[in-house]
């Protein structure tokens, strides 16, 4: 009963992502027909200040990318180091400090 319900979740994901394919380049022919891809670009430069338009221009926007990137690189590195000190014990609960070795039982008598 498992395989059959994976084979049909496959058929129909399968079908789900041949129908979304064929919707998006459909809605993409629209757009290049009705000129939606040039319509959005003239509608900012008519809303958006000259003054905005060059601050947000490419040049700028890559330099803020890199340093976004680098900070935040840096800081989810330091965070992993850091939290690697609470996820690895520091101290073993054995005394030889080896997992495998198991307690001693001392049998008197």
């Amino acid at each position: 009963m498992e395989i059959i319900r994976t084979v049909v979740t496959w058929i129909f994901s399968i079908v789900l992502a041949a129908g979304v394919l064929a919707l998006t380049e459909n809605f993409k022919e629209f757009l290049k027909r009705w000129g939606g891809n040039t319509r959005l670009v003239r509608i900012i430069d008519k809303i958006v200040p000259a003054k905005w338009q060059e601050a947000l221009s490419w040049k700028y926007l890559r330099v803020l990318w890199w340093l976004w990137l680098i900070i935040g690189l840096s800081s989810g590195f330091a965070s992993a180091v850091r939290l690697t000190d609470f996820l690895t014990p520091s101290h073993s609960q054995y005394p030889s400090g080896d997992a495998l070795n198991y307690p001693q039982v001392v049998v008197f008598g």
